[in-house]
């Protein structure tokens, strides 16, 4: 999920979003929570906090950032505004050139620090 906790973050519904990610694991790792459910408590292993200002752990992503992309692309009512992409402009094949390039290029730096080709970047939170 999204760090909900990174500094400065302006974007209401990202910083939700992670809040939500880590409420929910509370919930389903304490048998207290929604007993009416019937349901045995989980608890996961891991939560990868995405966007965080301290990154410690980095996932080898070589083989999905085409799909990676795809995913971002159906986000239309995003073209313009987070990866500045102008539909149906004359511009648009260059402008998705440069938003492939920045994600692509983002995913390399990563991968380096870890010798690797594409990589996302995380803080981890274990013993949940």
């Amino acid at each position: 999920g999204h760090d909900p906790w990174r500094r400065y973050r302006l974007h209401p519904d990202h910083r939700h979003a992670g809040i939500l990610a880590v409420e929910g694991i509370v919930a389903a790792r304490d048998p207290h929570f929604y007993p009416d459910q019937g349901l045995a408590h989980w608890r996961p292993e891991a939560l990868l906090l995405w966007e965080a200002d301290e990154v410690d752990h980095l996932e080898q992503v070589d083989g999905f950032v085409d799909v990676k992309l795809a995913a971002l692309y159906e986000h239309r009512s995003q073209l313009r505004s987070t990866m500045g992409i102008e539909a149906g402009s004359a511009e648009e094949a260059a402008q998705r050139a440069s938003f492939e390039r920045r994600v692509r290029d983002r995913l390399a730096t990563f991968g380096r620090r870890a010798g690797l080709g594409a990589a996302e970047a995380f803080q981890l939170l274990a013993d949940l």
